[in-house]
């Protein structure tokens, strides 16, 4: 990418970051509560990687990838940005993640917990994590049952070394984002009930993230304090 397609790439991007943002206003308002700041994380993983150090200084300070390895290499050419991991993730990549990511939103089940754990035990780190729920309940998906809040529980309550910010999950992949929301409202339930029954000194359990480019404003209505954007802030394609 030459200099002059570099400058269009950061005005195109800041362009869509504006049209986000006064989307997500206008759902928050919608919504009828008091909402905590949405946070955008922009999903970087369609981007070659000579565009993510242009990324810089539009506003945007949050980035994931979905692979520990992509994560690794990426995460250095934003280094004052804030990295999230939010693909699944193996036990032998565990390491290689808590060295890059400030949160990790896809502990998707107890084995990697455990092993998340130990591995912060052994850095001397207290990790912030999100606990992936598998809302649309899909075979296909990985995560947490949500008609098993006891288990969340268990072993939410067994941590020393990580802390657990909230709940992350996505919705069955849909042209009608409407379709989405019984998904959200049903982990954001399920959030409501955890977070009656933890202590939240350690486990502040105040963050749910929800909600993709396809559906984000329909998560932000059902309470999604996050949201995980990548085609609707990237890709030239969309509207």
């Amino acid at each position: 990418m030459n200099e002059q397609e570099g400058a269009r790439f950061r005005q195109f991007v800041a362009a869509r970051l504006e049209v986000v943002a006064q989307r997500i206003d206008l759902a928050a308002k919608q919504a009828g509560r008091n909402l905590r700041p949405v946070t955008v994380v922009g999903v970087t993983k369609s981007l070659p990687g000579g565009a993510i150090p242009l990324l810089a200084g539009l506003g945007l300070n949050h980035f994931a990838e979905n692979r520990p390895q992509e994560l690794a290499r990426r995460s250095p050419l934003l280094a004052k940005a804030t990295w999230h991991m939010i693909g699944h993730i193996q036990r032998n990549k565990v390491g290689q993640v808590l060295d890059h990511a400030a949160l990790i939103q896809s502990v998707d089940s107890i084995r990697i917990l455990e092993e998340l754990e130990t591995q912060s035990a052994k850095r001397n780190l207290m990790t912030k994590i999100l606990i992936q729920v598998n809302g649309s309940r899909e075979p296909q998906k990985g995560g947490f049952d949500p008609d098993q809040p006891g288990l969340i529980l268990e072993a939410i309550k067994g941590l020393a070394n990580i802390s657990v910010q909230g709940l992350m999950t996505m919705a069955k992949d849909t042209t009608d984002p409407e379709s989405s929301r019984p998904t959200f409202s049903l982990v954001r339930r399920l959030l409501d009930k955890i977070h009656s029954e933890i202590d939240t000194t350690k486990h502040p359990l105040d963050q749910l993230s929800m909600g993709m480019s396809g559906d984000y404003e329909q998560a932000i209505l059902e309470g999604a304090t996050m949201v995980r954007l990548g085609g609707i802030l990237f890709a030239p394609e969309l509207p």
